[in-house]
């Protein structure tokens, strides 16, 4: 259970805020589906958009190369193919240090009280995840 959940995590959390996520596939959806619940919640200008939507990009891209080079790729995933627990530790630590450099240019471009807001906002999206992994099983 905690893999799968590790699993689901690692491949969805960054993909989006909202409940139904684009496909896996097109993280120029995802980007923009992220982009949108942020700027609605966090009231952010054009300025701060923009930049963050070449940020977001940049970290899907980040993301979905990571996932590659330990040999999830969409046509895996549809597979059923899982990689193993050596590899999920492996793939989790990258994928940990690609967002954490996305969100030190997030914190770049948002302001303190936004900055907050955006991390409820992935805590909740977090808890969510979570639930859906419990009706899944």
């Amino acid at each position: 259970m905690v893999r799968k959940l590790l699993l689901l995590l690692v491949l969805i959390a960054p993909a989006t805020f909202a409940q139904e996520a684009p496909p896996a596939d097109d993280p120029a959806a995802q980007v923009a589906k992220r982009l949108s619940a942020m700027s609605e919640r966090l009231d952010l200008s054009d300025e701060q958009q923009s930049e963050l939507r070449e940020i977001l990009v940049a970290g899907a891209e980040r993301q979905r190369a990571i996932m590659e080079s330990h040999g999830i790729t969409p046509e895996s995933r549809a597979a059923g193919e899982r990689p193993g627990r050596s590899e999920m530790r492996a793939l989790r630590k990258d994928m940990k240090a690609a967002r954490d450099a996305t969100d030190e240019k997030v914190a770049a471009v948002l302001n303190d009280d936004q900055m907050s807001e955006y991390r409820v906002m992935r805590e909740e999206m977090q808890k969510q995840m979570r639930e859906r992994m419990k009706e899944q099983q």
